[in-house]
């Protein structure tokens, strides 16, 4: 079962995009209404990374426009830089009907 994802051509700059594949700790800055009581710490994995942004894979389906503070690997002295970034979009896994994996472009907020 496929789901219809819609693919829009527009101004998106891929090309400075690089595979980064790493788990990915964030804090949600403000929940909203209805995810009041989920925990407000989770984890994700980054599947790309740009200079203006990140692409998460998670079990959580996270809101448009919510602000997370994520907490990026740091390659050259092991430790987390914590970073505020905006969810752009969201979608689910189109063909992940079991575990409700989603996909998450998330803009950098500098």
């Amino acid at each position: 079962m496929f789901r219809n994802w819609t693919i829009s051509v527009n101004n998106q700059r891929h090309s400075d995009r690089v595979a980064f594949m790493r788990p990915i700790s964030y804090e949600m800055s403000a929940w909203p209404e209805h995810k009041r009581h989920a925990f407000p710490l989770g984890q994700a994995l980054s599947l790309n990374i740009s200079s203006s942004g990140i692409l998460l894979l998670s079990d959580v389906g996270l809101d448009v426009q919510q602000v997370l503070k994520i907490f990026i690997p740091s390659v050259l002295d092991k430790g987390l830089t914590p970073i505020l970034a905006a969810v752009r979009w969201a979608r689910p896994i189109p063909f992940d009907t079991i575990n409700r994996l989603y996909f998450s472009g998330l803009k950098f907020i500098i």
